[in-house]
C-alpha cells in the first residue's frame, strides 16, 4: 500500500509540475516557432514580415505581426515601363493561450491555443465589417499529441470605394472553414456565401462556393512550391453578370476546379491532373451545358519547383542592382533545373474537352510530350529544337449541327467587320452567313482539314520528328 501511495504521490506531482512550469515551456517554444515562421515569409519573394510587439506571461502570449506583400517583387518582372503596384500591407494580432491546461468557453487539455486575426483597416480604410469584427480569423487549437484543429472565418464586409479611379462596391456575406492536421496530412473544408461587385459597367453576382481539400503534407510545406499528395475541390453554384447598360444577362452555373497530385518519393516524379467544370450557361444568344477541360501532367520533376522559389528570390535582389549576375544566375537555373524537368520525359495531355449547345456536341482530347532531351539549346526559345523533340496525337469530334454553327458566327462575324457591309440589317446578314457557312464547311473538307463521317466531322493531329500531319496530310513547318 505504501508503495502504491509512492507512486500515486510521484505521478500527481508530475501532472502538478507539468501543470505548473508546462505554460512557460509552451509559451517559450511558441515566441520561437513564431519568430521562425516570421524568418521564413521573408525567404519567400515579396514577402515582408516582422515581430512589431511580443508580451508573454506564464500563461498567455500577445503578439503583433507586420506583413507586406510587393505583388511586383513576388515574380520577376522585367518591364522597366510597367508602373509598379502599391504593397499590400496588414497586421496581425496574434493572442496565444500556453497549455496544458486550457480555459477558452470550457476547460480542456492541449498544449496552446491560439487566435491570429486581421483588422480590415490595416489593409484599407475602405473595408467596412459587420459589427467591426476582423476581417480574417483563424483559431488554432494543438492537442497533447501534437495534432492541431482549426477554424477560419470572414464575417460579413462592405468594400466601397466612391473615391477610387474606378469606383468599386463589394458586398460580401462571409466564410468559415474548419480543417485538421496531423501525422497524416491535412484536411479542410471551407464556405463562402454570396459575393457582389457593382461598377460602372454592371454588376458581378458569385453564388455560395464551396471548399474540400486533403493534403498529405504539413502546413509548412503547404505553403512552399513543391508537389505532394493532395486532392482539392472548389465549386462556385453560380455566377450572374448584368450590363448596366444594355440590361443583358449572363448566367453561369457548376463552376468547378478540381485537382488531383500524386508525388512518387523514390522518383521525385509528380503527375497532376487540374479539371475545369461548366455546369450550364445562357446569356440570351448561347446557351450551353456539361463543359469540361481537363489536362495531366506527367513526370514533373519536383525538385523544379523548389529551386524555382529559390531563383525568384534571388533573382529580384539581382536584377535591377546586378544585372550580369542576374544573367549568369538565369543561365545556371536554366542549365540545370530547367534541363532537369525536360529530361525526365515530362507529358502535357488535355484528357477532356467537351461541352454541348443546342445545336449539338463537341469532345476532343490530345497527348503531348517532350522526348530524347539530353541538353538544351544556347537559345531556350529555339522553336525547332522544341518541336524536334514533341510528340503529340490528338482528335477533336463536333456534330455536324454544331459545325455548320460555327460557320455562320464566323462569316457573320466578318461580313460585320467588312466597311462595305456597314448598316446591313442583322437579319440580312444571318441569311448571308446561314448560305455560304456550307461552303466554309466543304472548304475545309477539300482542303483536308475536317472528315466527314455520318453525323459527326473529325480532325485528328499528329506531331513526331518534325512532322506535324492533320488527317493523315502532312502540314509544313516552317522550321
Amino acid at each position: 500500500m505504501s508503495n502504491l501511495k509512492t507512486g500515486l504521490s510521484i505521478i500527481a506531482a508530475a501532472i502538478v509540475a507539468t501543470a505548473v512550469v508546462g505554460p512557460k515551456v509552451v509559451g517559450s517554444q511558441f515566441e520561437s516557432v513564431m519568430q521562425a515562421q516570421v524568418a521564413k515569409l521573408n525567404e519567400t519573394p515579396g514577402y515582408t514580415a516582422e515581430i512589431t510587439e511580443f508580451e508573454s506571461s506564464w500563461f498567455a502570449s500577445d503578439a503583433k505581426i507586420s506583413i507586406s506583400l510587393d505583388l511586383d517583387a513576388s515574380s520577376v518582372n522585367t518591364d522597366v515601363n510597367e508602373e509598379p503596384m502599391e504593397p499590400i500591407t496588414s497586421i496581425i494580432d496574434v493572442t496565444a493561450q500556453h497549455g496544458p491546461l486550457l480555459f477558452n468557453d470550457v476547460a480542456t487539455f492541449g498544449w496552446l491555443t491560439m487566435t491570429a486575426s486581421v483588422d480590415g483597416r490595416s489593409i484599407s480604410e475602405n473595408i467596412t465589417t459587420e459589427n467591426n469584427q476582423p476581417l480574417y480569423q483563424i483559431t488554432d487549437h494543438m492537442t497533447l499529441l501534437g495534432n492541431h484543429s482549426f477554424n477560419d472565418m470572414m464575417p460579413a464586409l462592405e468594400f466601397n470605394c466612391v473615391g477610387c479611379e474606378q469606383p468599386l462596391k463589394i458586398v460580401y456575406k462571409g466564410y468559415e472553414g474548419a480543417g485538421q492536421t496531423s501525422s497524416s496530412g491535412i484536411v479542410y473544408q471551407g464556405k463562402g456565401l454570396a459575393t457582389e461587385f457593382y461598377v460602372t459597367e454592371g454588376e458581378l453576382m458569385f453564388g455560395n462556393m464551396n471548399v474540400d481539400f486533403t493534403g498529405d503534407v504539413s502546413m509548412e510545406q503547404l505553403f512552399a512550391m513543391g508537389f505532394y499528395d493532395s486532392t482539392a475541390r472548389m465549386l462556385i453554384e453560380d455566377v450572374t453578370y448584368t450590363n448596366a447598360l444594355t440590361g443583358q444577362k449572363v448566367e453561369l452555373t457548376g463552376l468547378a476546379l478540381t485537382t488531383d497530385t500524386q508525388l512518387d518519393e523514390k522518383t521525385q516524379l509528380a503527375n497532376m491532373s487540374i479539371g475545369y467544370a461548366l455546369e450550364a450557361f445562357k446569356d440570351g444568344q448561347y446557351d450551353g451545358q456539361d463543359f469540361d477541360v481537363e489536362f495531366e501532367f506527367t513526370n514533373i520533376d519536383s525538385e523544379f519547383l523548389k529551386a524555382y522559389e529559390g531563383f525568384l528570390k534571388q533573382a529580384n535582389e539581382l536584377i535591377d542592382s546586378d544585372p550580369e549576375q542576374y544573367n549568369s544566375l538565369q543561365a545556371e537555373f536554366i542549365g540545370k533545373h530547367v534541363l532537369a524537368l525536360v529530361e525526365a520525359n515530362p507529358h502535357v495531355n488535355l484528357t477532356k474537352l467537351n461541352g454541348t449547345f443546342a445545336q449539338g456536341s463537341f469532345n476532343g482530347q490530345l497527348d503531348s510530350e517532350l522526348v530524347n532531351i539530353t541538353a538544351l539549346p544556347e537559345n531556350i526559345a529555339d522553336p525547332k529544337f522544341w518541336l524536334t523533340h514533341a510528340k503529340a496525337n490528338g482528335e477533336l469530334l463536333i456534330d455536324k449541327g454544331l459545325a455548320n454553327y460555327f460557320a455562320q458566327l464566323m462569316v457573320a462575324s466578318q461580313i460585320r467587320q467588312n466597311p462595305q457591309a456597314q448598316g446591313m440589317p442583322e437579319e440580312q446578314i444571318q441569311e448571308i452567313a446561314q448560305a455560304q457557312s456550307g461552303t466554309v464547311i466543304n472548304s475545309l473538307i477539300q482542303q483536308g482539314f475536317i472528315v466527314e463521317l455520318e453525323k459527326q466531322f473529325v480532325s485528328k493531329i499528329s506531331l513526331l520528328d518534325m512532322q506535324f500531319m492533320i488527317n493523315d496530310q502532312q502540314i509544313p513547318l516552317p522550321y
